[in-house]
């Protein structure tokens, strides 16, 4: 009756079928197209090789996408989106999507597996827990709809445009953050890096720009902004860089922060607060060490 499959052996068009009944209303819109769905598998490293897809007599009832990326030597599995069509739950679908998801990251030697739960979505975490995940932290989207990012003056900090990649080789860079922060997944980004007085690197923020169909600058995106742990003064050094990076001259700009960790980006994440912004969604972020 139920049968799991690998999204290499289906049509694409069942998987996006199962996506867009699973996710029906959900906190955010996440209706996809055909296209949508293979241009995101596509930008966000996904792949339909350890990616699953849930069937209950031949009818498309829920999916798993995942990725694998390396970080510092170690190959980690993260879950961009588990769908389970609201009126086939309760008959063990994500259970069994999920355990075939962790037989295909063990084939595939992923050391570590993560992923993300809604924190109202008792149920689901409670799946997790029971396949052995455990909660590492505790995750806010941020959102400010409007008023100037403050500036902050400095005479210490040096900021220099880089290349994302660039900042994905700093000793403190956060690869092991939930994957939607990762570098990889900023399209047409933007990147600082902040440097003391002696030219060493001591913070860094990258960033994304959204544009409307005139070219007018309506949001902003920020994925990760962090400061040498090493450092006192990480506050300021993340003051300055949110400041050169969220800065307009305008106040009707949206200012959106995906999956920020409440622990590991703790300083980012006070200094966020600070300046005006506002949680609307609370996640957990969940860890399972499979090798």
């Amino acid at each position: 009756m139920l049968k799991i499959k690998r999204l290499k052996d289906c049509a694409i068009s069942e998987a996006v079928e199962a996506w867009n009944i699973g996710f029906k209303g959900y906190f955010f819109d996440m209706t996809m197209t055909t296209e949508k769905f293979m241009a995101r598998m596509a930008s966000e490293g996904l792949s339909d090789e350890i990616s699953v897809v849930a069937y209950w007599n031949d009818k498309p009832v829920g999916l798993i996408v995942n990725g694998i990326r390396e970080f510092q030597g170690e190959l980690i599995g993260w879950n961009g989106g588990t769908a389970v069509d609201k009126d086939y739950r309760g008959k063990g679908i994500g259970r069994r999507m999920l355990e075939a998801t962790l037989d295909i990251l063990e084939e595939k030697n992923v050391k570590v597996s993560t992923l993300e739960a809604i924190s109202d979505n008792k149920g689901a975490i409670a799946l997790y827990q029971s396949l052995g995940y455990d909660i590492i932290d505790h995750l806010e989207c941020l959102e400010k709809k409007e008023g100037q990012i403050p500036v902050v003056s400095s005479n210490i900090f040096l900021m220099k445009r880089v290349s994302l990649e660039e900042v994905s080789n700093l000793s403190f860079y956060q690869g092991k953050n939930p994957w939607q922060t990762h570098w990889q997944s900023v399209m047409d980004g933007e990147a600082l890096i902040a440097e003391d007085a002696f030219g060493n690197a001591i913070g860094y923020a990258y960033f994304r720009k959204i544009l409307s169909e005139e070219g007018m600058h309506t949001s902003t995106t920020l994925y990760q902004c962090e400061a040498d742990r090493s450092r006192n003064d990480q506050k300021e050094i993340i003051q300055a860089l949110l400041a050169e990076a969220l800065h307009t001259t305008s106040d009707q700009i949206r200012h959106y922060v995906p999956n920020l960790p409440k622990l590991s980006s703790s300083t980012t994440h006070g200094v966020l607060q600070e300046m005006g912004f506002e949680p609307i969604v609370h996640l957990v972020y969940m860890k399972q060490i499979l090798i």
